[in-house]
């Protein structure tokens, strides 16, 4: 009898302890970063881990294969990152980059080249802003002047651009918008790629008005190069959008 009640005791422990685990460990389903419904193909699988702190660490998996694609530490009242670590990883599964954060503020991200070596460190100040960056090649010789992040700009930076927007929109605009008929903005979505070439402009937010839209894409097609984004001292594809505005 007493070896019954043993057992049940056990028993009931054991399930008790496997149900804590059920509810210390939450698995989401994510379909191109929203969350996924029955009719959505799934892309990646977060398992989210309760530290005993009361905090949490997300585990986003690749669904596709099932690979770890990035990791980091969240709030449990979901306010943000808290302190700790966050990696994100190569197809190998090598780490690519990690951040520690303190205070809910980032302080120093790492970079590594897919053998391993680091490839930068980026430093933070106490508010999470970039103050400043150190870089090396493949065999560990530094580089001078690493550029960290720097966004694509137009020759002659922001005026520059808008000097050639306004010149542009001023040129053989359509006929039904000089009579003063039609009207409207039109938001055009563009890439400016790794030579700096302006690509695939397209139409994000249409006026409504056929002519306009065509216009508008025009102004930025035949726009000239610009200067290519640059993140860990190699330039990349760089998105961008601008709005642009028809009013008599």
């Amino acid at each position: 009898m007493n070896m019954m009640r043993l057992l049940l005791v056990w028993m009931l422990l054991f399930f008790a302890s496997a149900g804590f685990a059920q509810k210390d460990t939450v698995y989401r389903y994510r379909a191109n970063g929203r969350r996924a419904t029955g009719n959505d193909s799934i892309t990646t699988i977060q398992k989210l881990v309760k530290n005993a702190d009361g905090t949490w660490h997300m585990y986003a998996y690749k669904y596709a294969g099932n690979r770890l694609d990035y990791d980091e530490p969240w709030a449990d009242t979901i306010k943000g990152l808290v302190d700790g670590v966050s990696r994100s990883y190569y197809e190998s599964g090598a780490t690519s980059d990690s951040t520690i954060y303190k205070n809910g503020r980032r302080k120093l991200q790492y970079h590594y080249y897919k053998n391993g070596a680091l490839m930068a460190l980026a430093h933070y100040n106490n508010a999470g802003d970039f103050t400043s960056v150190e870089g090396w090649d493949s065999t560990g010789k530094v580089i001078p002047d690493f550029i960290f992040m720097q966004q694509a700009s137009f020759p002659g930076g922001d005026k520059g651009w808008g000097r050639y927007l306004g010149e542009q929109l001023g040129r053989k605009q359509p006929k039904a918008f000089q009579k003063g008929e039609i009207g409207g903005a039109v938001v055009v979505s563009f890439l400016v790629n790794k030579e700096g070439h302006v690509t695939e402009v397209a139409i994000d937010e249409s006026s409504g008005y056929q002519v306009l839209d065509q216009h508008a894409l025009n102004v930025i097609k035949n726009s000239p190069d610009w200067n290519p984004a640059i993140q860990y001292n190699q330039p990349v594809i760089y998105r961008q959008k601008q709005k642009l505005t028809y009013t008599n």
